[in-house]
């Protein structure tokens, strides 16, 4: 007859935290240290290192630091992203105000109430013949600036999507090869392809050209 051994299990005493501890836990956290530098740093054992890494409430210290130190990183990460769109938005808005007072200034020019064409001066000839030509041009370089803004703007912001174009190619990246059925088409639609082509004035490969009927 087989004897039951039974058998008590002790409930695991509540963690005891001090400042040791509490080192030891932030510092595995930071994952900077090896596990001897850590214990040399408290002033432990590795042995006591690892006897309160088996406890839940250590473990659960230590995921924590991990959770506060990625929250930081995020926080301080989208900090940095505002403070870089903010900095665009402020020099876009600078821009817009050049072609704003510049419209007023010209607006007695064609276009110029627009604000998007720039002033410049050209000299014709020289000497007592030269002449003064004032010009007025699109402010491409302004423009452009603007654009790059706001894509740039868009990207900080995860709102910019690349454009691709997919080329369709056959077999090989050569031609696609197109087969046509032309065993169902009857005499008027082979009466409509002739008079089709020699209004185009098209050429119709021999061998699709024959009818059914060998006509």
């Amino acid at each position: 007859m087989s004897e039951v051994v039974e058998q008590t299990v002790r409930p695991r005493k509540p963690f005891k935290w001090n400042n040791r501890k509490e080192e030891a836990a932030l510092l595995l956290s930071q994952d900077e240290l090896t596990i001897a530098a850590i214990a040399e740093k408290v002033g432990v054992s590795k042995q006591g290192i690892s006897l309160w890494r088996a406890h839940p409430e250590f473990l659960a210290r230590i995921d924590a630091h991990i959770a506060e130190f990625r929250a930081r990183v995020r926080r301080r990460g989208i900090a940095i992203i505002e403070n870089r769109v903010a900095h665009l938005q402020r020099r876009h808005d600078l821009m817009n105000k050049i072609i704003e007072e510049r419209g007023i200034a010209l607006k007695d020019i064609p276009g110029g109430s627009t604000g998007l064409l720039v002033h410049n001066v050209k000299s014709i000839g020289s000497g007592e013949t030269a002449e003064r030509v004032d010009l007025y041009e699109l402010d491409a370089a302004l423009l452009s600036e603007l654009r790059q803004h706001e894509k740039q703007a868009a990207q900080e912001l995860n709102q910019w999507a690349e454009k691709s174009v997919r080329e369709i190619t056959g077999a090989g990246g050569g031609p696609i090869k197109i087969k046509y059925d032309l065993s169902q088409l009857t005499k008027e639609d082979w009466l409509a392809i002739r008079e089709f082509r020699s209004r185009a004035r098209i050429s119709i490969p021999a061998e699709t050209t024959a009818s059914p009927n060998g006509n």
